[in-house]
């Protein structure tokens, strides 16, 4: 992927799009097996003569990520899945929105929410948890974390106790705990 930046300032906590495929390369943004319109969020494919034959010796995993384009239906055309979210920009650069797989990435570093999900979950109140990554204004993602229990809690004593367990990056800035987390018809957060 190459995108040329201008001269002029970006605006505080913008999204710089990834930009373009390079030569021979294909970046194929899919929704439900379907090629996205501009602006329609998919997982982001991505085809290449130069593509790895796969995950060593996790067959598993290959097959996982390794699939057939569902836009071309020789057998072998195969495609890798990043799973990136992202879409199309009216230039047709592409703009990276996250992971489906709740990975994100904080001052260059991978973290996965689930696991620090988890590791909240391990407090014998707390009943439910989900962490976010939120843009402050004039500064990099911050981690929130919003949780229900069947006390109130105080968040330093939850900021240590994740200490104890997780590495300082993956424990959140800020802690809200909630009576309830508001749920849409489909029943998620």
């Amino acid at each position: 992927m190459v995108n040329r930046l201008s001269n002029e300032p970006l605006e505080p906590n913008a999204i710089v799009p990834i930009g373009k495929p390079l030569p021979n390369t294909s970046v194929i943004i899919l929704k439900n097996e379907q090629l996205c319109r501009i602006g329609e969020i998919g997982e982001i494919h991505i085809k290449t003569p130069f593509m790895s034959k796969g995950y060593y010796r996790d067959e598993a995993l290959t097959a996982q990520h390794f699939v057939q384009n569902p836009l071309n239906p020789e057998p072998g055309d195969l495609i890798y899945r990043t799973g990136d979210l992202g879409r199309y920009l009216p230039d047709r650069s592409i703009e990276i929105l996250g992971r489906l797989d709740r990975q994100i990435k904080i001052n260059g570093i991978r973290v996965e929410l689930g696991e620090i999900e988890r590791a909240l979950r391990s407090h014998p109140l707390i009943t439910q948890t989900t962490v976010v990554a939120n843009h402050m204004t004039g500064r990099s993602q911050m981690l929130v974390c919003y949780y229900t229990a069947s006390e109130l809690l105080e968040p330093d004593s939850l900021r240590v106790r994740l200490s104890q367990a997780l590495p300082g990056w993956m424990v959140p800035h800020f802690f809200v705990q909630l009576e309830e987390f508001p749920l849409g018809l489909n029943g998620k957060v």
